[in-house]
């Protein structure tokens, strides 16, 4: 079902933790918790995230959170320079930004245009 908008919060800390402690690239490069819950707050804002009603929780028979997924739409124009800020303060998140970027400039480059005309890309 949705996320709701008091549960952002939350996920973007369970996020960061997870992806500090569990990822191993994360571990390896040495990302604090608190730059890569900067970056997931501007990458996954609320409002192209949750507002938008495209994020999805799972919960427990009790509603207790069990699991999340940030959504947002496609924005084949958002780039790097909208995390300067960020990339100027920690190498390593300069180098996260730049290799989830390249991550999707491939990604836009092998789609298919006509997905993308008929809505059909995610």
């Amino acid at each position: 079902e949705p996320m709701r908008s008091d549960e952002y919060e939350r996920c973007i800390d369970l996020a960061s933790a997870a992806f500090n402690t569990n990822n191993p690239i994360m571990k390896r490069a040495g990302l604090s918790v608190e730059d890569y819950r900067a970056y997931a707050l501007l990458s996954c804002s609320k409002v192209k995230s949750v507002d938008t009603g495209l994020s999805l929780v799972a919960r427990s028979a009790d509603g207790e959170l069990l699991a999340f997924l940030f959504l947002k739409t496609f924005d084949p124009y958002q780039k790097t320079s909208d995390f300067k800020e960020m990339m100027r303060k920690s190498r390593t998140t300069a180098g996260l930004i730049e290799l989830v970027s390249g991550l999707y400039d491939n990604a836009i480059m092998s789609m298919r245009i006509g997905s993308m005309a008929t809505g059909k890309a995610l």
